[in-house]
């Protein structure tokens, strides 16, 4: 009887003592009772049909119970051979040496069992020494190819993919069966590790042949569905990534559970896969996964390929033949899409931006931004994406008319801008009726968001910088009775009305609330009886020039302990320079360090300069940012406007100025740093997330019985 160590089969049962028990049915001997059952046999037919994890379960409930001494002997034999086919290898070899030392006919294989274990668990030593004390049986005449494959393992374990790919290919030779499936299981772990992808796939897939369930049949198909990847075979790499699926829940501690494997059939997928590779997977697949995404795909090609028809018959019935499928809502987006002909070939990026008039500066920067995005993409990925751009000129109705231009373009997929408040809420409505992403790097004005599902803004409102700011001072600085400085301006009413809204909800006192004329450089007045107040804390509202000013006045009204606090707006390190000394201590909010030497910042920064000769300011960060966001999108396989918009609220966006989340309103949401003034430097103390979604003032104001002035 060949040993069941060496094909993990059935025929394990006849190497227990149950088989005398069993013995008198397969002779066809009748009974007048009911014959009695072994107390493993449960565990070693599920065993036997595969069905690793069950078996698992029911083992582990015949070793707690009372078993005599032979009975709970087989029991953890079979339990170690099942938590060994699972790739348990601690639990295997806990198990071995749980059962001691076998009797003479279970020598060689619970041997066995205990060198594979540890070969595997990374007990090398240990595993060498019981790798040498096994010999060949004159009744087992096959155990020295068993030592041999043994040692295979053993070299690829310890790095030798020279020696194990020798003695593993030599065995392969002149074997049959499971001896020969996992000596060619070993070639090909040696082949990937080596990056011979042809020879990994062929010896994965002639080891699948005969491999029983289990860790080392999922090793492999992941394996050569990795493999197949890197030859550019994608329905061998899905046919085995698939198989893995199927196989995962056998397996102790997979390297990807049944989710991450999908991702990856659904990313070789929704590349740009030729329509016959998608087709074949179609007629292979029928009405299961991945069928679904091959039809998702498919319509994409067809899409870029300008046959829009062909696409809505290919999608028609997708609900009823995929019912189950996580495609199905974007499918159905995309039919609607399609039947308002929304959708085109994705290869442009519309802007409106003020390039002309008042706000000139503003466009400028996010043209620039957006050009240098645009610019690194295309280094990156060698995809083109033509940009349109429209001078709104600072003027909400030109801003109105050139979203609904660039909107009845179905080849352009997203909009940069507007710039300001008034025209992005000019159009934001225009938005849903087009189904038209719009990012807006700067528009913060109350009241916007949340009008429309495709609107979205990366910047960070005044509102939130200035509970943010205010949180930090309540709760880390422990100010609590705080005075506040603001001009006659709509942001520092914003800020002002914010801050304390937030001060006061931490615990603080507002102590002092004044305005002043924004033009004002005499603050003497403003700050009169400011000192008998005796403030720990004054928030200034307003801009680095202002600060500059101010500061110094506050120090000469006897005003010596209280810290001076700011916003984004403080972030000049050259404008606050002549009054750093006055500002020691001081602490603000910033979506930007004064500092920063990435890599990535230090190439926009240099590109720039060459170009335009000015720095990069926080608003060209936020609209490259944007728009490498919307061609990364793009890039991942995003065709159409509404998908493109889903991809913004479910990704984390990596940017110049900081990771960032949207928010289901459109709203970016990232981490701030807290800057203060020390020795004459403005250096970073801490990065700071917001405690709290922060509302914006139009919210804010209805809760008051009347607005700050």
């Amino acid at each position: 009887m060949e040993l069941l160590t060496h094909r993990h089969n059935i025929l394990f049962a006849l190497a227990l003592a149950s088989c005398l028990l069993m013995s008198q049915f397969f002779l066809g001997c009748k009974r007048s009772e009911t014959p009695e059952v072994h107390p493993l046999d449960r565990a070693i037919k599920l065993y036997s049909a595969g069905a690793l994890p069950d078996a698992s379960r029911e083992i582990t409930r015949r070793l707690g119970q009372e078993l005599d001494a032979a009975t709970r002997r087989d029991a953890l034999l079979l339990a170690a051979r099942i938590e060994l086919a699972m790739g348990d290898f601690e639990g295997a070899i806990s198990r071995l040496d749980e059962l001691g030392e076998p009797p003479p006919e279970l020598e060689f294989d619970t041997h066995y069992l205990l060198a594979k274990s540890l070969v595997l668990a990374g007990e090398l030593d240990r595993a060498s020494e019981r790798i040498a004390s096994l010999e060949t049986s004159s009744e087992l005449p096959d155990s020295f190819s068993w030592r041999d494959l043994l040692s295979a393992l053993y070299f690829y374990q310890s790095g030798d993919c020279t020696e194990a790919t020798l003695k593993a290919s030599s065995l392969a030779l002149v074997s049959v069966g499971l001896l020969r499936s996992e000596s060619l299981y070993i070639v090909g772990l040696c082949a990937m590790r080596t990056g011979n992808w042809d020879e990994a796939v062929s010896s994965f897939a002639l080891a699948l042949e005969e491999l029983p369930t289990g860790h080392e049949r999922y090793e492999s198909l992941l394996s050569a569905g990795r493999a197949s990847e890197m030859l550019n075979t994608p329905l061998a790499a899905i046919d085995f990534y698939i198989g893995a699926i199927r196989e995962v829940s056998n397996v102790f501690m997979p390297q990807m559970d049944e989710a991450a494997i999908r991702d990856l059939v659904e990313a070789l997928l929704l590349k740009e896969q030729s329509a016959d590779v998608l087709r074949s997977v179609l007629e292979r697949y029928g009405n299961s996964f991945p069928a679904d995404v091959a039809v998702f795909s498919l319509c994409r090609l067809l899409v870029l390929a300008g046959d829009s028809d062909e696409a809505t018959e290919t999608i028609r019935g997708f609900a009823e033949r995929f019912p189950e499928s996580y495609l199905v809502k974007a499918v159905a987006d995309l039919e609607e899409s399609l039947n308002l002909g929304l959708v085109g070939n994705a290869s442009r990026i519309g802007l409106i931006a003020p390039l002309t008039g008042d706000l000139a500066f503003f466009g400028e920067h996010v043209l620039w931004g957006v050009e240098a995005a645009l610019r690194d993409h295309y280094a990156a990925s060698g995809a083109s994406i033509s940009l349109i751009v429209k001078d709104s000129e600072g003027e909400p109705d030109k801003a109105f008319q050139s979203f609904v231009s660039l909107a009845m373009d179905s080849n352009v997929i997203a909009i940069v801008g507007p710039v300001s408040s008034k025209s992005l809420d000019a159009v934001s409505e225009l938005a849903d009726e087009y189904r038209m992403p719009v990012f807006s790097p700067s528009a913060c004005g109350p009241g916007i968001l949340g009008r429309s599902d495709f609107v979205f803004r990366n910047c960070v409102p005044l509102w939130t910088q200035a509970a943010t700011i205010a949180e930090f001072a309540v709760r880390r600085l422990k100010l609590r009775r705080i005075a506040v400085l603001m001009p006659e301006k709509q942001y520092g009413l914003l800020l002002a009305d914010s801050f304390i809204t937030a001060a006061t909800s931490a615990g603080a006192e507002i102590v002092f609330v004044k305005s002043y004329a924004a033009e004002g450089m005499d603050f003497g007045e403003v700050l009169s009886g400011l000192c008998l107040l005796e403030p720990d804390g004054v928030f200034i509202a307003d801009n680095a020039a202002k600060v500059a000013v101010i500061a110094p006045q506050i120090l000469c009204s006897n005003i010596h302990d209280a810290v001076l606090l700011g916003w984004d707006g403080w972030n000049s390190p050259e404008t606050l320079a002549s009054a750093l000394g006055e500002l020691e201590g001081a602490f603000f909010v910033t979506t930007k360090l004064p500092d920063d030497d990435s890599e990535e910042a230090s190439s926009l920064r240099s590109a720039i300069m060459a170009e335009h000769g000015a720095d990069v300011s926080p608003l060209l960060k936020q609209s490259y940012d944007a728009t490498t966001q919307v061609c990364r999108a793009l890039f991942e396989g995003a065709f159409y406007r509404q998908i493109l918009r889903d991809r913004m609220l479910t990704t984390t966006h990596p940017g110049n100025l900081g990771e960032y989340d949207f928010t289901d309103s459109g709203q970016a949401t990232r981490s701030m740093q807290i800057l203060t003034i020390a020795n004459g430097r403005i250096i970073n103390v801490c990065r700071i997330v917001p405690m709290r979604p922060v509302p914006p003032p139009a919210e804010i104001l209805t809760e008051k019985s009347e607005p700050l002035r």
